[in-house]
Parts: C-alpha cells; structure tokens; sequence
C-alpha cells in the first residue's frame, strides 16, 4: 500500500469515527423523544381536556347572556311603555289644571257680579261634575276669605 492508500484509508476512519459519533449523539436523542413521548402524549390529553371545558363554559355564558339580553329587553319595554304612559298623564294633566283655571277666573268673575247684583230667588242646580268642582272650589276660596 502506497502512502496516497493509507492517507486515504486515515482520512476514511476519521470520518467513520466523526459518524460514529454523531450517531450515538443520534440514539441518544431518539431514547430521549420516546420516554418523553409519554409526557408529552399526556400534556395533550390535558390540553384537549381543558379546550372541551372551555367550550362547554362558553356555551353556557351564551346561553346566559342570551336570558340576560332577554330580561333586559322586557324590562325596557316596560319602562318605555310606563314613560309614555307618565308623558301622556303629564300632559293630559296640564291640561286639567289649564282648565281649571280658567274655570276658577270665570268663577270669580262672576262670584264678584253675583256680589254685586241684588239676592235673586235660589240659584240653578249645578250640572256637570267640572261646574260642580268649580262650586265646591268657590265655596273653599269664599270659606278662606271669611277667616283672612
């Protein structure tokens, strides 16, 4: 064998034992990929477990949030109707009360006329219930005049 043959065959056995070397790095690396295979399999399992309960949680929290939603809306539909409902008694109040006052001017108009004029024979009965409302508040202001 010549010099060229055995530098040749030193080159090759170093590179066998760089392989051979690399290769037990190798196996070692694999033993290790399958005893943590276990582990890892198991981190899955509870990883897959722990998404099915978080799926489960969110399906309820819908469901809850729907009734709420729900409730919500009854609730603002009661209080829309009851405000509409106070917004038409407000008004249907002024109203009244505009009235009224104007029957109270005319009646003390007329309570100052009648005051004036000589006692006639027994005055008209009072006929609808606003005329009489009028009476009774005439008879009230007369009353509180008396006492001031």
């Amino acid at each position: 064998m010549s010099g060229l043959d055995w530098g040749l065959e030193l080159v090759l056995v170093g590179l066998l034992a760089l392989v051979l070397l690399h290769a037990i790095r190798l196996e070692r690396a694999v033993t290790a990929l399958r005893r943590d295979r276990g582990e890892l399999g198991a981190a899955v399992a509870g990883f897959d477990s722990s998404a099915r309960e978080a799926q489960v949680g969110l399906g309820k929290l819908r469901h809850l949030t729907t009734e709420a939603a729900e409730e919500i809306a009854g609730r603002v539909a009661t209080a829309t109707a009851l405000r509409d409902d106070l917004a038409y008694l407000t008004e249907r109040g002024g109203q009244v009360a505009d009235r009224l006052e104007t029957l109270v001017r005319a009646g003390r108009g007329a309570a100052a006329l009648r005051s004036e004029m000589p006692a006639k024979a027994a005055p008209k009965p009072v006929r609808s219930s606003a005329e009489r409302d009028l009476a009774d508040m005439l008879q009230v202001a007369r009353a509180e005049r008396g006492h001031a």
